[in-house]
């Protein structure tokens, strides 16, 4: 009675003086701050007593024996990206990409599998084809000289284009077969022709004497199969040719025609009489070698100290397919190993894959070629559904598509094993378990009705001290422990069976806010229930919150209570 009388004191007291302010009538002067009305102080409430249900006085709660019930389904998850994609509609003159390169200026030159060649410069695409005078519409790789002509390797000879006109070569002028695999000029600006039959070299001295503008190299130099598929130079100026039989490198102090021009390294490698798609060098001078048996990185630098040199991975390791065409390895050090099933990016961080396909959003599976442009996007060549662009900041996204029930995922939660719980319309109760080899793998699994879930969505969940996952839906409140579902209603004294909001105090208690019926406190005994009887401002609690000190805030439809174990401290638009 005290405390009411002087409650009442403070607000006749609060009144007083705002009257008398009021009937203060001398002028402000010009530059005086604007006066903001005074915040109401919130009303404080006595707590009354909550209702207390002992577990013991009331019917024991339904429980469901997992281990009675069929496993759920675990499903791979897959994961889906946005990207841009580019087709004819787009000014790209074929859907079906062959080959990709970003030459010195910055532009992309895309080579097409019957219609030549596109330009593309960040705004439009510029297309070239056999009108134009490129020698043949069938454009397997490109690459620049230090002089700035671009080279293109077609199936019908080879291209050289200095920006005004093209000119070609073809068998008549040297070359030991038309179809080009790879053009590459070395540090030493000699120009290498990988082919069908052979690997040549350019000879733009030639006299007038008929001597061959091509110096060629094939079986009796070294190079089993006369094969020439990919060539690259490494950083210490080292030629490596990968062929349809294994790998060669090629020995400097050789001449032109000693049997000893290549050294044969696919026995070292692991890949003799394996089919060489591809190679790259990556920034620490590991090669990479694209095979029909999987990915190959080799360390060169260690073969004479007898280390370990080959690494080879597989689809059993995560890569997406053993048949690897295409290799790039981008500006964050990554290397991208592209195949007719997809691209995997390998991250040298953790030694992981991460696979893209078209369930991921690209425009399909089947990569031919990748390169990276200026703004560290990498644009993706396919096989009849033209070009991909990813700017590696897409939102990564999982739907009915990716094996996530339910359209609407109304709650989530991590566990203490780092898995994430998923409650979604319709779609019960979803774990997407992590592949604990490869973080950037995981599984949906799906707990339905079969495997004992009543029907209803999973509206709210929460993972408690102990490790047991408790969820809230429409027919109360349930508690899963891997083994078992424990089912907690109103029947137990559970405040309402639409539990909308969860939360676990420092002190173990669970809270559980409801749809218009209040609160429930619950200890592992005894549920104590809240209501605006005794104190809470609304009884529809969307949230709940412990701070520092240890007092519990509830955000409801009717305002913001406080509750310190003794009193409701309400917080509303009055105040």
């Amino acid at each position: 009675m005290k405390n009411h009388q002087a409650i009442c004191f403070l607000i006749c007291a609060g009144f007083l003086l705002i009257f008398l302010a009021a009937c203060n009538t001398r002028p402000k002067p010009d530059n005086a701050f604007a006066v903001i009305d005074t915040i109401m102080p919130p009303v404080v409430i006595k707590a009354g007593n909550p209702v207390v249900h002992r577990l013991s006085d009331y019917p024991p709660p339904q429980i469901v024996d997992l281990t009675a019930k069929p496993s759920p389904a675990k499903i791979p998850a897959d994961f889906f990206i946005t990207m841009q994609n580019f087709n004819t509609e787009h000014g790209l003159a074929l859907s079906s990409i062959l080959s990709g390169f970003k030459d010195k200026a910055g532009n992309l030159w895309f080579g097409t599998f019957g219609n030549g060649v596109s330009k593309y410069d960040g705004k439009s695409f510029t297309n070239y084809n056999s009108t134009h005078g490129l020698i043949h519409n069938l454009v397997e790789a490109i690459t620049e000289d230090s002089e700035g002509n671009i080279w293109f390797s077609t199936y019908g000879g080879a291209s050289k284009y200095n920006g005004v006109f093209f000119e070609n070569f073809t068998t008549e002028h040297g070359l030991p077969d038309n179809h080009i695999n790879r053009i590459l000029e070395d540090s030493r600006g000699n120009i290498w022709l990988a082919t069908r039959g052979g690997l040549s070299r350019y000879n733009p001295d030639k006299n007038d004497k008929g001597m061959s503008q091509f110096i060629n190299y094939e079986d009796k130099q070294g190079i089993t199969g006369n094969y020439a598929g990919g060539i690259i130079e490494d950083r210490n100026n080292n030629l490596w040719m990968a062929g349809h039989r294994g790998v060669f490198k090629l020995n400097p102090d050789a001449g032109t025609h000693e049997e000893t021009s290549f050294y044969d390294f696919s026995e070292i490698t692991g890949l003799e009489n394996e089919i060489v798609y591809c190679i790259a060098e990556d920034r620490e001078g590991l090669l990479w070698f694209g095979t029909s048996k999987g990915a190959v990185r080799f360390d060169a630098a260690n073969v004479q100290m007898g280390k370990s040199t080959v690494t080879t991975f597989t689809k059993a390791d995560g890569l997406i397919s053993n048949s690897i065409t295409s290799i790039l390895e981008d500006r964050a050090g990554n290397i991208w190993l592209g195949s007719e099933e997809g691209v995997s990016e390998f991250s040298k961080k953790d030694s992981s894959f991460f696979n893209y396909t078209a369930q991921q959003g690209l425009a399909s599976s089947f990569i031919v070629c990748m390169v990276e442009d200026n703004t560290g996007s990498i644009w993706f060549g396919t096989k009849g559904h033209g070009l991909s662009r990813f700017d590696g900041k897409s939102t990564i996204e999982y739907t009915g598509r990716q094996g996530l029930p339910g359209k609407t995922v109304f709650s989530a939660t991590e566990d203490q094993n780092g898995d994430i719980w998923i409650g979604s319309e319709d779609g019960g109760l979803t774990k997407f378990m992590k592949d604990r080899q490869n973080k950037n793998k995981g599984y949906f699994i799906n707990y339905t009705t079969k495997q004992g879930l009543r029907e209803g969505d999973a509206m709210n969940m929460m993972v408690d001290k102990a490790g047991k996952l408790w969820f809230g839906s429409g027919y109360g409140l349930n508690k899963y422990d891997s083994k078992s579902v424990i089912t907690f209603s109103t029947a137990q004294g559970l405040i309402a069976n639409s539990v909308i909001s969860l939360k676990e105090d420092s002190k173990g208690n669970i809270w559980f806010g409801t749809y218009e019926a209040g609160l429930s406190s619950f200890d592992g005994k005894s549920f104590s229930n809240y209501t605006t009887e005794q104190g809470l401002v609304h009884n529809t609690v969307w949230s709940i919150h412990e701070d520092n000190s240890g007092a519990i805030w509830f955000a409801t439809r009717g305002g913001l209570s406080r509750f310190d174990g003794e009193n409701f401290i309400n917080f509303t638009t009055a105040q």
